[in-house]
């Protein structure tokens, strides 16, 4: 098969790996797959000392980074630790725990509070609750006023629509594959063109 571009002319050797990476690219979806409920409008609830939780369902088996929106509203120091528990609810088994002590967190942090979750695997479409503890009255999770994102929220018994939180998932070896041939085929191109 030769390809030809829009003048009619066979493409030469660089451009038809460039036209291939693209293609492929485009369709290729990725195979990770990420949780999120970003939306704002509500505001934010105290965590100390009860914690806070938001329910999901996994939809990719490895995840990297979880977190909920936080913000420092008494500043000082106080660390965070994030449970995964199994099902949906604050007292289900603790799947996996990431703590991280404070400071260095910045005075009057405001964003979204990751701790890496590398290595953990969960049970695709199962149900599970991410959970955020502290020692210290310093942080408060955001939380929007209408229901966006299909997991429960828990808060000491307080119902809130949804925790504004997220789990990013880990990328997949093949779309690591993808990034590196498509950075491959630019260098090629631009050393070719030189």
């Amino acid at each position: 098969m030769q390809l030809i571009d829009s003048y009619a002319r066979p493409l030469s050797a660089p451009r038809m790996t460039a036209s291939l990476l693209v293609a492929f690219s485009s369709f290729t979806s990725i195979a990770s797959a990420d949780i999120t409920q970003n939306v704002s409008g509500g505001g934010y609830a105290t965590v100390f000392p009860s914690g806070c939780g938001e329910s999901f369902t996994a939809v990719d088996a490895n995840i990297g980074l979880a977190g909920f929106m936080l913000i420092d509203v008494n500043p000082g120091a106080g660390n965070i630790a994030y449970n995964i528990l199994k099902g949906d609810g604050l007292d289900g088994s603790v799947v996996a725990s990431r703590s991280s002590s404070g400071p260095p967190i910045n005075v009057g942090f405001k964003g979204f509070f990751d701790l890496d979750f590398s290595g953990t695997t969960l049970s695709v479409g199962q149900q599970y609750t991410l959970e955020m503890v502290t020692s210290s009255p310093r942080w408060a999770a955001f939380y929007s006023t209408f229901d966006v994102y299909s997991g429960t929220s828990y808060n000491a018994g307080t119902f809130y629509s949804d925790f504004t939180f997220h789990i990013l998932a880990v990328p997949e070896p093949s779309t690591l594959t993808l990034l590196a041939l498509g950075a491959i085929g630019a260098f090629s191109i631009r050393r070719r063109i030189r």
